[in-house]
């Protein structure tokens, strides 16, 4: 919901592994308050993995974000917010307290959804 921690790590890594996979997409994040969450050791765990927090501002999501998007993936209580009843909801835990597990889950989701997206442009 704040769109500092979980949306911003899953739009780095979304980015990063769709180059890696070939997969051309726009990703971006949002948050429905703008609150920073990143504690001093996640800044520096994220740093050593390579992900940016700061490659993109933390924006408030907008009407117009909704409207526009092709797919909408939510963390928390997001999922709760009006508009986002048709998003999906990706359970991460905190990146703050359980760091390798989160990026587990999340890299999960991640895999998942490309593979989803390269069924969608390869049909059988």
């Amino acid at each position: 919901p704040a769109g500092t921690v979980k949306s911003a790590i899953a739009r780095e890594r979304l980015r990063q592994r769709a180059a890696e996979r070939a997969v051309t997409m726009e990703v971006q994040s949002r948050g429905l308050k703008i609150e920073d969450h990143v504690s001093p050791e996640l800044a520096k765990r994220l740093q050593q993995d390579g992900i940016d927090l700061a490659a993109q501002p933390a924006q408030h999501l907008m009407e117009q974000d909704i409207a526009r998007a092709d797919l909408i993936i939510v963390f928390d209580e997001a999922a709760q917010a009006p508009g986002l009843e048709g998003a999906r909801v990706w359970n991460v835990p905190s990146w703050n307290a359980t760091y390798d597990q989160a990026k587990v889950a999340l890299e999960a989701q991640i895999e998942s959804l490309l593979d989803e997206l390269a069924r969608r442009r390869c049909p059988s």
